[in-house]
């Protein structure tokens, strides 16, 4: 039974350590990146998955004997239980898109000399899609790509 509690040990601190590397920078196993759309949440699910699994299997061997069973029991499946709801909440829910992301950056314009006295530095216009105006770009030719 004791290795059965070790390989749930070692599970715990590897999820604590995926949970980790996810908050810090972002990135993701790659059998669950494409599903991901909030890797913060993900994260954090992760952490708390892997806090339930090292927890149970460390108080499995009596380190905090003052412990109920109990407390072991619902403290434990109340972590696993919330990691799990925050994985399922950081593959359903959409992608946040902020307006400062959908807008491409730029050097600010100053506004211009009729401008009322309040007015704010404003980010040009992006230039006019080319495929929308209704004339689609040749191929392109000396560079060896077959681009239609």
């Amino acid at each position: 039974m004791a290795w059965v509690v070790g390989a749930n040990a070692l599970l715990g601190v590897l999820a604590i350590v995926l949970g980790t590397v996810t908050l810090r920078t972002g990135w993701v196993l790659p059998t669950a990146r494409r599903h991901v759309t909030r890797p913060r949440l993900h994260g954090v699910g992760v952490l708390l998955i892997g806090a339930s699994l090292l927890l149970q299997s460390v108080l499995h061997f009596g380190v905090l004997p003052g412990v109920s069973w109990e407390a072991r029991f619902y403290g434990g499946n109340a972590l696993l239980l919330g990691g799990m709801l925050l994985l399922v909440l950081a593959h359903v829910l959409p992608l946040r898109r902020s307006e400062r992301h959908a807008r491409p950056s730029g050097p600010l314009r100053a506004p211009t000399a009729g401008a009322p006295a309040g007015a704010v530095l404003t980010r040009p216009e992006p230039p006019p899609d080319r495929r929308s105006s209704g004339t689609a770009p040749g191929p392109v030719r000396g560079c060896g790509s077959r681009r239609w």
